[in-house]
């Protein structure tokens, strides 16, 4: 890990910047997704994956400091985001599990910059 709160491990599947990956067994990561638990979520892609670089080393920056990551819904500056069970994205509405503090608004679907709370 780097001075930024960003390490690399193998890519189980193809992703996206912003997704939130979870840490499976085998040690390597994947999005959230209907298999996975909130809980196994550990941090934000920093950059689109490939089906061809599947196994590769991928940077990862973990849920600490300021992180940009995929949200969903209307969020203001100042809400509580998390993730719920299954979703690869933010929000501020649920069963969540809380990663931070929203630093910018948002309406519909995008990144966002969030600090970890």
């Amino acid at each position: 890990m780097n001075h930024n709160n960003v390490i690399s491990l193998p890519v189980y599947e193809a992703s996206s910047a912003g997704d939130i990956l979870a840490l499976r067994p085998d040690g390597t990561v994947w999005p959230m997704q209907a298999t996975v638990d909130k809980e196994e979520a550990i941090g934000v892609a920093l950059h689109d994956v490939d089906p061809y670089e599947i196994g590769d080393p991928f940077a990862i920056h973990l849920f600490s400091g300021i992180f940009i990551a995929r949200a969903t819904g209307t969020i203001s500056v100042g809400d509580v985001v998390g993730i719920d069970d299954a979703e690869n994205f933010l929000k501020n509405t649920g069963t969540i599990r809380q990663l931070g503090l929203a630093l910018e608004s948002l309406s519909g679907t995008g990144l966002i910059r969030v600090i970890s709370t």
